[in-house]
């Protein structure tokens, strides 16, 4: 692995742990990053996420130094999550069917069609163009994926319903 690829899966992993809005210093992150990575190389990933505007910084009155991920570090760990994206399949199904429907502008069409291509390799099964139903919980995910190819809140609607037609087809396709 080069050194950009290493710095980069680093990065997107210091991301991960911070994008929950937690204030971390040094030691503690690199307690939750488990990643066998010394003081100097932490601190020098530190330094360059900042530079990249990634991360904000402050001292605290002990001397340790805070970091928080700012919005454009949220934004790349949303985009580096999204590469592996997959919505989580529950032991028990509760009965509820996810509907995700969206009207993108045909200015987006390439968005558009980005969309369904990751809905149908996330398993998300097609009822008509731009309307497709999952059976597992799936808020998260779209959001991420709102957000990723920058489309607005009304651009994608979900909606939870305990009936549909043709329902007992799509309980074949999805056991």
């Amino acid at each position: 692995m080069s050194r950009d690829a290493a710095t980069t899966k680093i990065v997107n992993g210091v991301l991960a742990v911070m994008a929950a809005g937690a204030v971390v210093t040094l030691p503690g992150l690199a307690v939750a990053l488990d990643a066998g990575l010394k003081q100097i190389e932490l601190k020098r990933i530190m330094h360059y996420m900042v530079r990249k505007d990634l991360i904000d910084f402050r001292e605290l009155a002990t001397g340790e130094i805070s970091y928080r991920v700012n919005e454009k570090g949220s934004l790349r760990a949303k985009k580096a999550r999204f590469e592996e994206l997959v919505v989580p399949k529950l032991k028990t199904w509760d009965g509820m069917w996810r509907l995700v429907m969206f009207d993108v502008p045909e200015k987006r069409r390439e968005n558009r069609r980005a969309l369904s291509n990751k809905l149908h390799e996330m398993g998300f099964f097609c009822l008509q163009k731009s309307v497709w139903v999952y059976p597992y919980p799936c808020q998260e995910q779209i959001e991420i994926i709102r957000v990723v190819y920058e489309l607005k809140r009304q651009d994608i609607i979900i909606a939870e319903v305990s009936n549909i037609d043709y329902g007992y087809k799509l309980r074949k396709r999805f056991n």
